[in-house]
């Protein structure tokens, strides 16, 4: 209910003591009545057995609320499963679920037999290729003499630009795994490759023991960057049509009575199996005890509006008309019925 008489937008409404000032649980719009005013007076002495609270008629966000469910989370980028590009058996970790890493730390070390293989079909291939070169290159002399026959070019040209293939393969292969073909061609051989974080986090699962064998693709750590929580709601059907992008929302989570702000920033387009739609929001501060998964229940204020509004404890009964008190001196206040 707005106030449309702007004198009262500037007037200073109490609550007595008796009403428990500060546990404020509601807010109400207010709008003038057309009935009759009363005044109260109190004396000196009065008011000092009288705990008066006086606030200022505010402005307040006002609008349908939207009871949702959710779950926090993280974007797909701010969430890493590390895995080998080989078979291999794990040789050293020392690392438990919850240590914080940076990215480019190294997680575990691994060690196989075939990586040393890796490295020595590398060096045989690249030996070859040189080989294969310079025959190509003899042929391509030739050529521009028109001494050999054009057959002899095209097989040196097909067996040097094969092993070529297979040489650059070989180096793409080692850079995966973290070794450094360059200096496997130096002589340089590595006994074990290592496993590195992609990115700054928290390790939430450990699939690591010393000894352990290891598949490519097979999760060995798990990594979740807490910087960018949002939450995500599940908003039914019937509600769909009152959902904006910056709505403001409040929330809480399991066990606390604390309600949170924040603020929708995305909406599907796409209406799910159970007949909701997601949500996407962002508290507008980040604690620490917010992590991935956690349930949320929320209320997302849809078509809000700006009104001036008093605390459902300022209102009181008078009659059987909802009324409120206007302070017009520090000792006399006035009555005024409101709807």
């Amino acid at each position: 209910m707005k106030i449309n008489n702007q004198h009262y937008s500037i007037l200073l409404v109490f609550i007595l003591a008796a009403c428990h000032t500060g546990q404020v649980q509601e807010k109400r719009s207010l709008e003038p009545s057309k009935t009759s005013q009363q005044e109260v007076h109190l004396r000196a002495d009065q008011l000092a057995l009288v705990n008066i609270q006086v606030m200022h008629v505010k402005k307040q966000w006002m609008g349908d609320k939207v009871r949702v469910n959710g779950l926090f989370d993280v974007p797909p980028q701010n969430r890493a499963q590390v895995s080998s590009f080989t078979d291999a058996f794990i040789k050293s970790t020392s690392l438990i679920v919850g240590d914080k890493v940076v990215k480019g730390q190294i997680l575990a070390t691994l060690a196989h037999p075939d990586l040393i293989a890796l490295q020595n079909d590398l060096v045989e291939k690249n030996q070859r290729l040189q080989y294969l070169q310079s025959g190509y290159q003899r042929q391509l002399e030739l050529d521009k003499s028109r001494i050999n026959a054009k057959k002899n070019l095209v097989k040196a040209e097909t067996e040097f630009k094969g092993m070529l293939a297979q040489v650059n393969a070989l180096k793409e292969k080692m850079k995966m795994l973290g070794m450094d073909p360059g200096k496997v061609l130096g002589g340089k051989i590595f006994r074990q490759i290592e496993l590195r974080s992609p990115l700054n986090g928290y390790l939430t699962h450990v699939h690591a023991a010393i000894g352990a064998m290891v598949k490519p693709g097979q999760p060995v750590f798990e990594i979740v960057d807490l910087d960018h929580m949002h939450i995500e709601l599940k908003v039914f059907e019937k509600d769909i049509h009152k959902i904006r992008v910056d709505q403001p929302f409040t929330f809480r989570i399991t066990g606390d009575t604390t309600h949170y702000p924040g603020t929708v920033y995305l909406v599907s387009k796409q209406l799910n199996n159970d007949r909701t739609i997601d949500v996407h929001g962002h508290p507008k501060e980040e604690k620490p005890f917010f992590l991935p998964g956690m349930y949320v229940e929320a209320n997302i204020y849809a078509n809000m509006d700006s009104t001036s509004a008093l605390p459902g404890t300022a209102i009181f009964e008078l009659n059987g008309n909802p009324s409120v008190f206007i302070r017009k001196n520090d000792s006399s206040y006035q009555v005024i019925k409101v709807t």
